[in-house]
């Protein structure tokens, strides 16, 4: 290369870097935010799934597994639903953020953690510039302490740091770049971010409806920083109560009705005045103010009793209805003012008040997640009286200017507090056991804590008698083979499975118990306790708590299912029944619970058990699941139930038949598939058994997509 060429390629260099470095400067305000998102928050990415994750991912949700194949289904669909089909939400984006996720990178909690934390660095990023832009360039330094301040927050914990509530930092991500989008057309007059602003709200709604209240004051933030006439920016709205409209017309015309049923512990509002709820909102707004002013505690389930139903004569209630009263009068003076203080009080009460209850039943009655967006006008506030306190003019100011050196102090401790509380917090997000087991010391009130914490421990109990079957059975083969030493030591090991086991339903019994003293009416919990009873083999204990549940919900079905099994139990000594009025009772509630819900196949499907096991009765069995076939046409388990009962009188033709009825209805399951596969090769019918083998093997193989995407090994 000649030298004149070597000059050139320098040159070209320094160019560059000093490209690199001019935009650096231009931006360093920004870069420091991103990676102190990162600092800040960075420990929780390390975290595994936790509460409600499987509602979007975990190896839950079949239609993000299904990955990018799976958008359309999520676009027509609601977003959750109860056990008995029914659904309510509908959040596409968020659902399809996962399912893009899972097909690029398959089901890992740390990658989820990480874009969860990096979504949150881009929000503080783009709201930083967005409030440089309407408090004016002079005041960057004031954008900056704002935006810091909301980026350090512990408030925003269980936002970053659940999965889940990706939701909630997508709408929030979308209705920034709608105020910003606003802010442009504003300034500029281009109709195009008026497009963009459209299609921003729609984004911001179709991830999580929440943030409707913040894009009704869009239009007002557009007017409070710019000179122009309020009439003309009202007209703003236009567009945004359009794109609502639209979204909520979708939605009623399109998918099935919403339906979610909140329990008293979730809320206990339903049917109560307006009047009535204002105590209540009161305390639930004092709540905010003080985990925004003093982070702590910091529970990820509030609802009764940790906030109790509100009285007039709560301190809490009282205080928050004279500090609330008097933040209106402040608002009122400095909105008078055009302060940017008065424009961070109405952004926090505009958006903080429609989560007091007062205008929709808050699910737990209040939630650290629903002050995100509030968040951002205490701080702007906040930031704004505390420089005022201090007599600063932050206009042109940098952080090391001498003028500032007076609360710069003040800001860092405040910052290093909040991000040290944080980051605590954040470690104890790692997973659904180290947050129960924290948040019930905290919360010992909230009944539904210690139900979480109690299914939870059930849960890991259920695995570890499993684990002891497993090892039992393989002790058995060992002795079959003559091995005995080996035998004898895989039964000690599933008799410490098993006590293991059962020491951890001993332990779920504490929180079930608790649970419902807070909560008398919770009757899941109380058939809970019932099953922890149960599964340590103490049937007759368990016997009173299903039927408490009973009392409580007449129509339970589980509990009635429950009662049939336990009665089963207890009719039987040494695996032969010895008491056939108990086993008449096993019959009863199983017939009780198939009228209380007729769907409810289980209690199909083991009465159907029962009457061929016990009474050789294989008509009054087959009337049982050719009912259930009827009342839940989408389950395959009455037809698994028939096949069974027709292979016990050596009717193979029935047998396959009714697998294929099963098999019609969830074409999912490969064995079964197969064994109607081989079954029809040895009647020599060709064309079925090729049928049947093909169908296993496509479902094999998308079964193998999915067991990879979501890390699951066969």
């Amino acid at each position: 290369m000649s030298s004149k060429a070597k000059k050139g390629s320098k040159e070209v260099k320094k160019t560059e870097q000093s490209r690199l470095l001019s935009w650096f400067q231009r931006n360093r305000l920004s870069v420091i935010l991103f990676l102190l998102v990162f600092v800040v928050f960075g420990n929780g990415i390390f975290n595994e799934y936790a509460l409600d994750d499987e509602f979007y991912t975990a190896g839950a949700n079949k239609m993000t597994l299904k990955g990018v194949k799976g958008i359309p289904e999520i676009f027509t669909s609601r977003t959750f639903y109860n056990n008995d089909g029914s659904g309510y939400s509908y959040r596409p984006i968020a659902v399809s953020s996962f399912a893009l996720e899972i097909q690029l990178f398959g089901e890992k909690p740390h990658l989820s953690h990480f874009i969860n934390v990096a979504i949150f660095a881009w929000c503080v990023v783009l709201l930083f510039g967005l409030m440089r832009s309407w408090f004016g360039e002079e005041k960057t330094l004031l954008a900056f302490l704002v935006s810091l301040l909301f980026l350090v927050h512990p408030i925003h914990t269980e936002t970053v740091d659940n999965i889940k509530c990706r939701d909630e930092l997508l709408a929030l991500l979308f209705a920034i770049l709608m105020m910003r989008a606003t802010w442009k057309h504003t300034v500029t007059g281009n109709w195009k971010y008026m497009g963009l602003s459209v299609l921003f709200t729609i984004c911001a709604l179709l991830s999580k409806t929440t943030m409707m209240p913040v894009l009704l004051l869009s239009p007002f933030a557009a007017w409070y920083f710019s000179d122009k006439k309020w009439q003309k920016m009202a007209l703003y709205h236009v567009p945004v109560l359009i794109s609502i409209l639209a979204i909520k017309a979708t939605i009623m015309f399109s998918l099935p009705e919403a339906s979610r049923e909140m329990q008293g512990f979730e809320n206990p509002l339903a049917g109560v005045s307006k009047l009535e709820i204002l105590p209540l909102a009161f305390y639930v707004l004092a709540r905010y103010l003080w985990l925004l002013i003093i982070p702590h505690p910091l529970i990820f389930y509030y609802g009764l009793n940790e906030v109790p139903m509100g009285s007039w004569s709560n301190p809490i209630t009282i205080a928050g209805t004279i500090i609330y009263l008097g933040l209106a009068i402040v608002t009122l003076i400095e909105f008078r003012k055009r302060s940017v203080a008065g424009f961070g009080l109405v952004f926090f009460l505009g958006n903080i008040l429609v989560f007091s209850n007062l205008f929709g039943k808050a699910p737990g009655l209040m939630a650290e997640r629903f002050a995100t967006i509030a968040s951002i006008g205490f701080c702007i506030a906040s930031v704004d009286f505390i420089l005022r306190a201090f007599k600063t003019d932050i206009r042109n100011l940098e952080w090391k200017s001498p003028g500032f050196s007076k609360v710069r102090g003040a800001f860092i401790v405040l910052l290093l507090i909040f991000s040290i509380r944080t980051v605590a917090r954040n470690e104890v997000w790692e997973n659904k056991e180290t947050l129960y087991r924290n948040d019930v010391e905290l919360a010992p009130e909230s009944a539904k804590v210690n139900m979480l914490l109690g299914s939870l421990l059930s849960a890991q109990a259920a695995q570890a008698n499993f684990e002891s079957q497993q090892i039992l059975m393989q002790a058995q083969k060992l002795m079959m083979q003559g091995n005995n030493p080996a035998a004898q030591q895989a039964q000690q090991m599933a008799i410490e499975k098993k006590r293991f086991a059962f020491g951890l339903f001993n332990e779920s019994r504490e929180y079930y118990t608790k649970a419902t003293e807070v909560y008398p009416s919770y009757y899941t919990a109380w058939s809970n306790l019932g099953t922890a009873y149960y599964f340590t083999e103490n049937y007759r204990n368990a016997v009173p708590f299903f039927k408490k549940a009973i009392d409580i919900k007449k129509d339970y079905a589980e509990a009635y299912f429950n009662l049939g099994m336990s009665y089963e139990q207890l009719s039987k000594k040494n695996n032969v029944v010895t008491d056939s009025v108990l086993l008449d009772s096993c019959v009863w509630y199983f017939r009780e619970g198939l009228k209380q819900d007729p769907a409810y196949v289980n209690s199909a499907d083991q009465l159907s058990r029962v009457y061929m096991t016990y009474f050789k009765d294989s008509a009054a069995a087959m009337n049982v699941l050719r009912t259930a076939i009827i009342s839940n046409p989408k389950s395959d388990v009455p037809h698994n139930a028939m096949s069974t009962i027709y292979l016990q009188y050596n009717d193979t033709t029935a047998a396959a038949i009714a697998l294929e009825k099963a098999a019609e209805v969830n074409p999912d399951n490969v064995l079964r598939l197969e064994r109607l596969s081989q079954y029809y090769f040895r009647q020599g019918n060709n064309e079925k058994g090729a049928h049947y083998r093909d169908l296993a093997a496509q479902k094999k193989k998308e079964q193998a997509v999915i067991e990879k995407r979501s890390g699951k090994k066969k």
